[in-house]
């Protein structure tokens, strides 16, 4: 996947999404939307997510991201990671010309 520039407030941040690096933004789509079911899945889903964030921020972004930048620069990441793997999939006609989400 190709760098990309990503503007936050007055800041343009580029970033690269190594393919390695994918599943951890996966990760981060539906935590950041999840509703816990009680204090103990809250606390361990905000562990894991910190950790995400981190490694997303430490190898992913340069320059190193405002913390009030995070959460939107990792946000509209994931939109572009999104939209590139559905253009891939689509390209490699991996459903037969059906939408990937199709059931055939």
């Amino acid at each position: 996947m190709k760098p990309i520039k990503i503007r936050v407030g007055d800041v343009e941040y580029s970033v690269d999404v190594p393919a390695y690096m994918i599943p951890v933004i996966n990760f981060m789509a539906p935590a950041l939307g999840r509703i816990p079911g009680n204090l103990k899945e809250a606390v361990e889903t905000s562990k894991e997510l910190e950790e995400a964030l981190r490694l997303f921020t430490e190898r992913c972004v340069s320059p190193t991201p405002r913390k009030e930048h995070v959460v939107e620069l990792v946000l509209k990441a994931i939109a572009h990671v999104t939209q590139e793997i559905n253009r891939a999939v689509k390209a490699a006609n991996f459903y037969g010309g059906a939408e990937a989400s199709g059931i055939q």
